[in-house]
């Protein structure tokens, strides 16, 4: 049993064969979602149905950022700062802004829900390091909300999971979300989407969850995550929508699929996610100030 989220993505397959091999339980609850009850509900839906589709925000360190940048108009750095002041960011808040943190979670989520074995280094990640109160003053502008996303869903070959922020528009629920809150959904092919609010981190939340996996050890619960996971492909081009990017770099690629401009950058086509942000990703090398965010 453990919170550690970091084991589990990486030696996910280690640890289901141990369990496996041994008959006794894995148990990870608190590892992602901090207090909610995400993964023993995602497990539940799929002993009845078939999962098409699991993300949603995931990391509340990253939502109490674009949060505040939002409502306050305040730019990335002061917000940051605020963050670590209040014990939500990590003296190196790195594996919060750059989206590690949160891919490790979607790692977790979609091995259970797609039966897969994904590896985390697999799955293309851009983070919210270089937002700042410009875009969201623009995204306001346009009517969207930006966020930190996870999202993996089931292809016929494999799983299409990446990590990016992401613009919804203000009536969608994400964009309601509060301070360092989550909102995790899946979809199902019978129940179609289930959503899961509440505080993704914290002592007492994630206690809680811990609280309730010695709970299933005692009353003899010795089944693990699955019994049939077999490594899939990440398949992140299969999805396509436009994004929104900033970048002083002049980029001939970007000029071709480019099909609007905003104040503060442009508006492309429909683009494969894998091909943005392995872009995205160069991009930076040339400008380090590069953001991107896909338009959902």
């Amino acid at each position: 049993m453990t919170a550690n989220k970091a084991v589990i993505s990486a030696y996910y397959r280690e640890l289901t064969a141990l369990a496996c091999e041994n008959r006794v339980a894995l148990r990870c609850t608190a590892a992602v979602g901090g207090g909610i009850p995400w993964l023993v509900n995602l497990q539940r839906c799929r002993r009845v149905d078939t999962v098409t589709e699991v993300g949603g925000i995931m990391n509340g360190t990253t939502n109490f950022i674009m949060d505040a940048m939002a409502r306050q108009g305040a730019d990335f750095p002061a917000v940051l700062q605020r963050a670590q002041e209040l014990g939500y960011a990590e003296a190196d808040p790195s594996a919060d802004i750059d989206g590690d943190d949160i891919r490790r979670k979607l790692t977790i989520s979609a091995n259970i829900a797609f039966d897969a074995l994904l590896r985390e280094e697999d799955i293309p990640a851009f983070g919210i390091r270089t937002v700042t109160g410009a875009d969201v003053a623009d995204f306001r502008a346009h009517g969207f909300t930006c966020k930190l996303l996870a999202c993996a869903q089931r292809t016929e070959t494999g799983v299409a999971a990446y990590v990016e922020p992401a613009l919804v528009a203000e009536g969608e629920p994400e964009a309601a979300v509060p301070g360092n809150y989550n909102l995790i959904s899946c979809t199902g092919e019978l129940l179609g989407r289930q959503s899961y609010f509440g505080q993704g981190a914290g002592r007492y939340p994630t206690a809680a969850n811990v609280v309730q996996d010695c709970l299933d050890l005692l009353t003899g619960e010795d089944g693990f995550y699955t019994e049939t996971a077999r490594p899939m492909a990440v398949e992140a081009d299969a999805v396509a929508h436009p994004y929104y990017v900033r970048t002083q770099a002049a980029d001939p690629w970007l000029e071709s699929v480019t099909a609007d401009r905003w104040d503060s950058g442009v508006i492309t086509g429909a683009v494969p996610v894998g091909q943005m942000l392995r872009w995205a990703a160069a991009q930076r090398q040339r400008d380090p100030g590069c953001f991107v965010a896909g338009i959902r």
